[in-house]
């Protein structure tokens, strides 16, 4: 299953005037190691940095990251360094808990939309009215919502499937997570 987790570096130098011409920060992993078939990216050259990749062992691995702040504008180097120590857990094939943040119909659209945060990033997504069962959409892809990380949306355009006071949507994925989440009203 494919893997992303969008690397933030804080407190760093700050472009104030033109284009930066350059990173605000540099990652590298400094001792451990990655996961197999993951890797360390900037993503888009703009100072993004992700793990990501498809792992293919499962087990534990520690490494520690390290956090530059750099500015080409400068000269490089514009700042002390930091290291974080991290852990990813490559399993067996079962999903993590997917966090749901909201759901939402609306009326311009006609359309439902989930959005969620879940590692696995090549998860299909199902969504029903839980006192009814009646599904709603069907092993569908994740449309990336922010590219660099597991955030998410599952969107399909319907009609409102609720009572108008709202009703609970149980959401699940193809790895064995699942959630409920309320819809209430639709929105203008």
């Amino acid at each position: 299953m494919s893997f992303a987790a969008g690397m933030y570096g804080t407190g760093g130098p700050t472009c104030t005037a033109g284009p930066c011409n350059g990173n605000n920060f540099v990652m590298s992993v400094v001792s451990g190691s990655l996961p197999p078939g993951l890797q360390l990216d900037e993503t888009f050259n703009i100072n993004y940095w992700t793990i990501d990749g498809t792992p293919t062992q499962a087990g534990t691995y520690a490494f520690t990251m390290q956090v530059t702040p750099w500015n080409n504008n400068a000269g490089g180097i514009v700042g002390p360094s930091s290291t974080q120590q991290l852990t990813i857990t490559v399993g067996t094939g079962h999903s993590d808990r997917a966090v749901i943040k909201g759901a939402g119909w609306n009326v311009h659209i006609g359309g439902l939309t989930i959005s969620a945060w879940d590692a696995n990033i090549g998860a299909l997504w199902s969504v029903s009215v839980t006192s009814t069962g009646r599904v709603l959409i069907s092993n569908a892809p994740r449309i990336a919502y922010y590219p660099i990380d597991g955030s998410q949306v599952v969107r399909k355009g319907m009609g409102y499937p609720c009572p108008f006071g709202g009703c609970d949507l149980t959401v699940t994925n193809n790895l064995g997570s699942s959630a409920t989440v309320f819809l209430g009203k639709p929105t203008y």
